[in-house]
């Protein structure tokens, strides 16, 4: 009886394993698919470890200067979801800054009009999901659901995506919105990423 259960427990280990691994076969699959339509060269990088707190957010990655890892490298998670930018190289792993670390700033385009804007850390943020869409004026047409994607006007190609915008409100006798947007990168979830080569 005893030798059976273990032998359950093998098996369903082994099955665990499986299944992780063809999940993470169908996310590469579908990664390499959309970066060879878009022209873009990738290289793979597993999640080891997660820092964030209320003025650093960032991650360290198995890739380093050894596989051709540089600073300043922007780095997406499956369907081309922003996840941040090298930050620091080393010999066998690179830390990652996210996108709502406060020395992270990027261009965006924002809804049907492509309305631009950049990314700011919002510093009284309720979670590390979200950042601040600044340069978004009272007159530009931003609406709560807005989907949120890069311009291609700084490190990133244009059209990955960001998150959605989840509030943008008048402030009275202000020139400019405020506008917040919810990132859709999640490091815990989406723990391989793709650096953006070329």
């Amino acid at each position: 009886n005893a030798a059976i259960k273990n032998e359950n427990l093998s098996l369903l280990s082994k099955l665990t394993r499986l299944e992780s691994l063809e999940k993470e076969n169908q996310l590469l699959r579908g990664q390499l698919r959309q970066s060879k339509e878009a022209g873009q060269e990738l290289m793979t990088a597993k999640v080891f470890n997660i820092s964030r707190t209320g003025t650093v957010s960032f991650l360290l990655i198995d890739r380093g200067s050894r596989d051709g890892v540089k600073k300043s490298m922007p780095v997406i998670s499956a369907g081309n979801v922003v996840a941040g930018l090298v930050e620091e190289v080393y010999d066998r792993s690179s830390r990652v800054l996210l996108l709502d670390d406060p020395r992270v700033i990027i261009s965006v385009k924002v809804g049907a009009t492509a309305v631009l804007g950049s990314t700011r850390a919002n510093a009284h943020k309720d979670s590390n999901s979200e950042v601040e869409i600044d340069l978004i004026t009272n007159k530009d047409p931003v609406e709560v659901g807005d989907l949120v994607i890069t311009s291609g006007l700084d490190k990133f190609p244009s059209s990955l995506i960001v998150g959605e915008i989840s509030r943008s409100e008048l402030k009275g006798g202000n020139l400019f919105k405020s506008v917040t947007a919810n990132l859709y990168y999640n490091p815990v979830s989406s723990p391989l990423l793709f650096l953006i080569i070329n």
